[in-house]
């Protein structure tokens, strides 16, 4: 399950735009996501006060401070297999700019609000290219109490795919099912 639809761009006019704000705040109003599975890993910032949940089978990075927090998904057995999939979490003590500033292929990008539990957050998903390869990615953020944390999945694809279009698919929906999980299971918790 995708957690922001995508919509076609071309041929929108000024007075669509309500209609498509419309529609994207509809594709939010999702089913509350899955909870992971009991055999998830927590994984505590206590610089920034969060935690959350993560696949046992991925490999966490955090940098010194917390400030930012890269969990590498994996969606077979082999480490590192699909590192081209991950969720940076990027970190704020100020939430002046919640969702944080522009990213790579931001004019693609569209903002709209979703409930996920307790939490509101609000979503932007976009594309970039570079050599070789594109990019497209959808970012989460929330804020509370003057911090605001964003949650941003990325996936990786070289210009030339060398996998069957069914082990792609298969691949990106597993990322997706354990982004599902990782923003199920986010909490705010106390600064230490």
């Amino acid at each position: 399950m995708r957690m922001v639809t995508r919509h076609s761009r071309t041929g929108i006019k000024a007075t669509a735009v309500g209609l498509l704000v419309a529609a994207i705040a509809a594709s939010c109003a999702i089913p509350e996501p899955t909870p992971p599975p009991a055999d998830w890993n927590t994984y505590t910032n206590r610089w920034y006060g969060y935690k959350l949940s993560y696949p046992p089978d991925a490999s966490i990075v955090e940098t010194i401070g917390g400030a930012s927090t890269v969990i590498y998904l994996h969606g077979g057995t082999e480490p590192f297999a699909s590192s081209d999939q991950f969720v940076l979490i990027a970190a704020f003590r100020s939430t002046d700019e919640c969702p944080p500033a522009r990213q790579a292929g931001e004019a693609q990008a569209r903002t709209g609000p979703i409930r996920i539990g307790q939490l509101e957050f609000v979503v932007r998903e976009g594309e970039a290219g570079g050599s070789g390869q594109s990019t497209t990615w959808e970012a989460y953020a929330t804020q509370q109490a003057g911090r605001c944390v964003s949650l941003t999945y990325s996936e990786r694809f070289a210009d030339q795919v060398i996998f069957e279009p069914s082990q792609t698919t298969t691949a990106s929906e597993v990322g997706h099912t354990q982004l599902e999980g990782i923003l199920a299971s986010f909490r705010w918790a106390e600064l230490e």
